[in-house]
């Protein structure tokens, strides 16, 4: 008979003390996957929950982060495929955003919501159609969205929590 495997190695031991914060990161390849550079990092502020790019340069990121210093939600947009740079950020400890897409290399759509409470929630759908620069809103109440897709500008998906679901 074959030997039998090693054991597992213990799990580590988490660090004494509350946790030090979020670290987010984003990282790209451009050879099919073979390597990953990272190209954005930020430590304790937030992490990312989804990104979406229209062209191998231009990319829309969703972020948030809960017990900060500076709670909400940020969409992270890139031109040149290398720098993102925070063009929205939504205040407060419930913000939340789940996913991006982008429909063209000026239109698109950031989805999330805010959680008071298991009753008070409700979907945000923040559209662009400059790129990325600036975010109109259009809000649902007694859903919460966790994503987004679009076939294209006028058919888009979203999946979410029911008010009494969570």
């Amino acid at each position: 008979p074959a030997p039998a495997p090693p054991p597992a190695p213990p799990a580590p031991t988490p660090a004494p003390g509350p946790p030090t914060g979020y670290t987010g990161g984003i990282h790209k390849t451009e050879d099919g996957g073979k390597t990953w550079t990272t190209i954005f990092e930020d430590q304790g502020n937030f992490y990312f929950n989804g990104i979406h790019c229209s062209s191998e340069t231009h990319c829309v990121a969703v972020a948030e982060g809960h017990n900060t210093g500076t709670p909400g939600a940020h969409i992270f947009v890139t031109t040149d495929g290398k720098n993102f740079t925070s063009k929205f950020f939504i205040a407060g400890p419930h913000a939340s955003l789940m996913g991006a897409r982008m429909i063209s290399e000026t239109e698109g759509w950031a989805a999330g919501g805010d959680a008071k409470n298991q009753l008070q929630i409700q979907s945000n759908f923040y559209h662009t159609l400059d790129g990325g620069e600036t975010w109109g809103l259009e809000s649902i109440k007694g859903i919460m969205a966790l994503g987004i897709d679009c076939a294209d500008a006028k058919n888009c998906i979203a999946p979410g929590i029911l008010v009494t679901q969570q």
